[in-house]
């Protein structure tokens, strides 16, 4: 509120070429093209789009999970009006802003990138805990580890990103790669678990099992590629 009343906009005229699909897209490739000059940052772009993709899938499914491969009820109240559901993801909710003020400082103490290649261990390890435990007590554990480690992601990568840049006149174009890259992420995810879950109904709740397990194999692939991003600070 104080941004939107206080802060004035700056009136700037309007660009003469008119927008069309042709201009954007020479737009996206004079851009992967600069970025390609810059050591290590398509690399981090791509380990991004794997981990991101895994993440957020789990993120859009976690509900459907819980009620259908972790016994959860939608319905059933476990205190102050809430479901169990609800519940769940207020709890992971709360690790996840734990893990970003942690991962803050653990940032500026160590750096972006080997912070945000811990987060995404984290996230393996909270994977591997939903495909082979099914209690409810293990479940929050394993939503809380994913909690910090989603704060941690969010915290380190954007560190990481401006330092691989370097210069602050070329963040906006790099953060336009970095936001398409989020955005492609949101859309194979969701095929990805929905096929998964589709092709194997028959195996009952070992689908879900399985959706979690191609998860994780995305997920370690992006630490891979992680980990051959350069250092930079």
């Amino acid at each position: 509120l104080p941004i939107f009343f206080w802060v004035k906009d700056v009136r700037r005229a309007p660009p003469q070429e008119s927008a069309s699909l042709e201009r954007y897209t020479r737009g996206l490739i004079a851009s992967l093209k600069r970025a390609r000059q810059i050591p290590g940052l398509i690399r981090f772009l791509v380990s991004r789009f794997f981990i991101v993709d895994a993440m957020e899938t789990v993120i859009l499914f976690m509900s459907v999970y819980l009620i259908r491969a972790a016994g959860y009820s939608g319905t059933a109240r476990v205190g102050l009006g809430l479901d169990e559901v609800t519940f769940y993801l207020i709890v992971a909710t709360f690790f996840t802003v734990l893990g970003s003020y942690l991962w803050g400082i653990l940032t500026n103490r160590h750096g972006p990138l080997i912070m945000m290649s811990w987060a995404v261990a984290l996230w393996l390890v909270a994977f591997a805990g939903f495909i082979f435990t099914s209690h409810k007590i293990l479940i929050y554990l394993w939503g809380s580890v994913a909690g910090i480690g989603l704060g941690g992601i969010w915290t380190a990568d954007r560190p990481l990103l401006i330092n691989l840049v370097g210069a602050p006149e070329k963040l906006g174009e790099f953060f336009g790669l970095y936001a398409l890259s989020g955005r492609l992420a949101a859309v194979i995810g969701p095929i990805i678990w929905g096929t998964i879950v589709y092709l194997f109904e028959p195996w009952g709740v070992i689908r879900y099992k399985l959706a979690i397990a191609a998860l994780f194999l995305m997920m370690s692939i992006g630490l891979l590629i992680l980990r051959k991003v350069p250092d930079v600070r």
